[in-house]
């Protein structure tokens, strides 16, 4: 009997190829197209599910059978597709749920692939597919997260040159109910979880930039929206981050445009910590255009003498009209990030990242001076505050000397670094505590002074000073090469 089925699936598969040769497909009807793909889905079903069998003899022959099984559905996928659409994916979803065979997930997902590029009906064909997980989670939910594979790994390496919002909004939507279930749903959405949030990271990796902005300023919006636990907050927070991670930025008012930086300031500014950290790390995935988050992992000194494998980005006009636009905004919203957070260690050292990728990605006097004026806050409130926590405050001062060490070195400020070793040096002898690296305890000695002497802190008066040598003598110097090119030039014509 056996014998005699496989002898009719290989009958079938000619008989099937003749069939797509001779017929004309515009007067087919719909129930027939229908029959011609469940025939062809039997066939292609029948010969993947024989290369199980152990190797032997015949091997060859089985994948010669596969192959072109394969061959032939992609022929009555050409000559259906796309006219016959609607009725080829009813079928195919059809013969899929009634034979049970979402659990082969990689030849589901391979015949789905097939589909996909040969109508070009990518969006249709997902909604199908959602539509199919939501109703079988209802009555099996192991096969409904079977679904919820098959499409994850249809959209793995799917190119997105442009979809519809519904449909972003949709997956969107199932991963938020997943997140928090809600007795109200029509569908079981938590169990399939993690499916979905793999699906949506396999579409954010193929979509273009400007839909990742409305799928980052959409999670934000719903991150204010919803009073999400933190568990469930981290799981949507990853999602987000990721999202950020993926976005190219190459000009901040581009990338980070009016409609979606204050919501970045707005989440960074947040009294919820983990609000506040989750704005944070956004913010530098989509400033860091050359990739040195990692070397602001935790405050430090940047000493002039030494080379660090940090990328300076290069001056650009638009960037710093961007820090011009919103530099009170930024000031005001890490200000109170620090004070609302600094306590936590995670929370204070992703502010410090975020202000020193401002450093070296927007190199200009203008982003230097409202830096130093951050730090300079930052101290006034940290000796100002008798609340603080002691040892919190030699975290936040130490800070404030690496965000100053880091401006001298990307500016090459040598009167600056000059004043900054001054205090460095009177911090080393008498009070290390304030110095970087950051720690968890701080130990004393009987000499250290434990006490806000004033020789131990920046000056306000010494930093606008520094920063006035160093860009004064900078501008000078560009005039005076511009001169001589004038002359130079001058001279040559007479």
């Amino acid at each position: 009997k056996f014998c005699n089925y496989v002898f009719q699936c290989i009958l079938g598969i000619d008989f099937l190829e003749q069939i797509i040769l001779r017929t004309n497909f515009e007067e087919l009807k719909s129930l027939q197209a229908m029959s011609l793909v469940w025939c062809a889905l039997s066939c292609v079903h029948h010969f993947y599910i024989r290369l199980r069998i152990t190797h032997g003899p015949m091997d060859w022959s089985r994948r010669r059978q596969a192959k072109k099984a394969m061959r032939v559905y992609e022929m009555l996928m050409r000559v259906m597709l796309p006219e016959l659409y609607n009725s080829v994916m009813y079928a195919i979803v059809t013969f899929y749920s009634e034979s049970r065979m979402w659990h082969t997930e990689y030849l589901c997902a391979e015949l789905l692939k097939r589909l996909l590029y040969i109508s070009g009906e990518n969006e249709s064909t997902v909604h199908a597919i959602l539509d199919v997980a939501e109703k079988t989670s209802i009555v099996n939910v192991r096969e409904a997260r079977q679904v919820i594979r098959v499409l994850y790994q249809v959209l793995d390496d799917y190119p997105w040159d442009t979809m519809d919002e519904s449909l972003l909004y949709r997956l969107l939507t199932m991963f938020h109910k997943s997140i928090i279930p809600n007795i109200k749903d029509s569908y079981d959405y938590a169990p399939l979880r993690k499916g979905l949030e793999v699906c949506i990271r396999h579409i954010l990796e193929n979509l273009p930039n400007f839909h990742l902005l409305k799928v980052i300023k959409t999670m934000i919006e719903w991150t204010f929206d919803e009073d999400l636990p933190d568990e469930c907050l981290l799981d949507f927070g990853n999602l987000l981050e990721y999202a950020a991670i993926l976005h190219e930025t190459y000009t901040f008012k581009d990338s980070l445009h009016r409609d979606l930086f204050p919501l970045v300031l707005e989440l960074i500014a947040s009294e919820n910590r983990l609000h506040s950290l989750l704005g944070n790390r956004v913010m530098q995935h989509m400033m860091d255009r050359h990739n040195n988050r990692i070397h602001f992992d935790t405050p430090k000194i940047f000493f002039d003498d030494i080379h660090f494998n940090i990328t300076v980005g290069e001056y650009r006009t638009e960037d710093k009209a961007f820090i011009r636009k919103y530099r009170e905004m930024i000031h005001t919203t890490l200000l109170a990030s620090i004070q609302l957070h600094g306590v936590h260690r995670i929370n204070l050292e992703s502010s410090y990242a975020s202000i020193a990728i401002m450093v070296v990605e927007i190199p200009c006097g203008y982003t230097a001076a409202a830096i130093v004026c951050l730090a300079m806050a930052i101290q006034e409130c940290t000796l100002s505050d008798d609340m603080i926590d002691f040892e919190n405050s030699h975290r936040l001062h130490a800070t404030v000397m690496a965000i100053m060490s880091l401006v001298c070195w990307v500016h090459k400020a040598a009167v600056f670094y000059d004043y900054l070793k001054t205090v460095l040096e009177r911090r080393a002898q008498f009070a290390p505590h304030l110095n970087p690296p950051i720690r968890a305890t701080y130990q004393y000695a009987q000499h250290h002074i434990l006490w806000n002497k004033p020789e131990l802190f920046f000056e306000d008066w010494e930093a606008r000073y520094g920063l006035w040598k160093c860009f004064r003598t900078r501008r000078s110097r560009v005039g005076s090469i511009t001169n001589l090119k004038q002359i130079v030039s001058q001279h040559e014509i007479s």
